[in-house]
């Protein structure tokens, strides 16, 4: 049995239509909206150069990227070689002020990785070695990468050989460290994120009872244990810091009924209990923090493979969910713009890539077609 907050919280209604623009609300405490409180995916936003990169994988294996200006417009496809499975991460570190994205290779496994900066442009591809596999549940969702201001490092987290979470540390360029087994035996990918109040880096993954369980590392403690924060889930979760109230929020899917579940963290009351916000997705939520309204969102797809959006508002708590239409798979990627203070949510509709995004002035734009014949977002 769900323990919920309020009638506001359990509502399972879906609106026809999107919602119109949303008011501004208490600003996050880095308004560029730096990696360093959230894990990154295919799509990140890079402040060195200004433009926001989105990143896919051909059906013939390559990584493909395409990147939008300060202006709006997008770029052509480029080729970055390589031969890939799964979902590509990318990253922003601003400690060298490079675009890093990471891919699993289609031959052996291997994570590689290749970086861009105003300086050197792309990099060459470099095998950081391991075996890094998809989960259990069957999508890949590719390895969780974030930058972590307390080492003012990039850490890389995924689903090693042994379903065991594996980690590797990227401290400055040409430098990774070795390879750490961290243990656990997953059922589904990680989830990460950084937590400037507590100063840790949080890892969740799904083990193999099915409950949510958490590790996290701090520069004064290392590495904690595991943490088994219950509850029978499926598949991925999704994490996020909340700068308007300093909480860690985390969502995923209920195993009984495919439902968005919540639980979070707060400073003041630690965790809180299971909180059903109601409505079956498929595969793994997407969620972002914006810092315009001070609401977090979350995305999901819905049975129908409709778009369906539910955000939490400091001031008026949960929305109802908001359906914005469109017959798209299931993998999803979201990322806030502060250039124009949009929130850009990307997908598949067939092989090709999509786009809506929300402007704090105008809404919800119409979908965008991207172009493109890709396996995976």
């Amino acid at each position: 049995m769900f323990l919920g907050l309020s009638a506001t919280a359990a509502s399972a209604a879906v609106v026809s239509s999107a919602s119109p623009a949303r008011t501004a609300g208490k600003a996050a405490a880095d308004p560029a909206g730096s990696a360093a409180t959230s894990a990154n995916g295919p799509a990140v936003y890079d402040p060195a150069s200004g433009t926001l990169d989105a990143f896919a994988v051909g059906y013939n294996g390559a990584l493909y990227e395409r990147s939008q200006s300060k202006a709006g417009a997008w770029s052509a496809w480029t080729d970055l070689g390589g031969g890939f499975f799964g979902q590509p991460s990318a990253a922003y570190d601003p400690a060298t002020g490079s675009l890093v994205v990471f891919a699993v290779s289609n031959n052996n496994s291997a994570l590689y990785e290749r970086s861009w900066s105003q300086a050197g442009g792309w990099s060459a591809w470099t095998d950081l070695g391991g075996q890094i596999y998809g989960s259990r549940g069957g999508f890949f969702s590719g390895p969780a990468v974030i930058f972590d201001p307390a080492s003012a490092s990039l850490e890389v987290f995924g689903v090693g050989h042994n379903d065991a979470l594996w980690g590797l540390t990227w401290s400055k360029p040409g430098y990774f460290s070795a390879w750490k087994d961290l243990g656990g035996s997953l059922n589904g990918d990680p989830a990460v994120t950084y937590d400037p109040v507590s100063g840790n880096l949080e890892v969740y993954c799904i083990l193999g009872n099915q409950a949510l369980y958490e590790r996290s590392w701090n520069p004064a403690h290392g590495w904690s244990a595991w943490t088994d924060l219950g509850f029978a889930l499926a598949g991925t979760p999704a994490v996020v810091y909340d700068p308007a109230s300093g909480d860690v929020e985390v969502f995923d899917r209920a195993a009984r009924n495919q439902n968005l579940v919540e639980r979070y963290w707060s400073p003041v009351t630690g965790w809180s209990r299971w909180i059903d916000l109601g409505f079956a997705i498929q595969i793994v939520p997407a969620v972002v923090y914006d810092p315009v309204s001070g609401d977090v969102e979350v995305y999901g797809v819905a049975r129908t493979n409709a778009l369906v959006e539910r955000y939490q508002s400091p001031a008026g708590g949960w929305s109802k969910w908001i359906d914005l239409g469109f017959r798209i798979s299931p993998n999803l990627a979201v990322v806030y713009e502060p250039v124009s203070g949009d929130v850009e949510v990307y997908a598949q509709a067939g092989s090709t890539l999509v786009e809506r995004y929300r402007s704090p002035v105008s809404g919800w734009s119409k979908w965008i077609d991207l172009g493109g014949d890709f396996a995976y977002l």
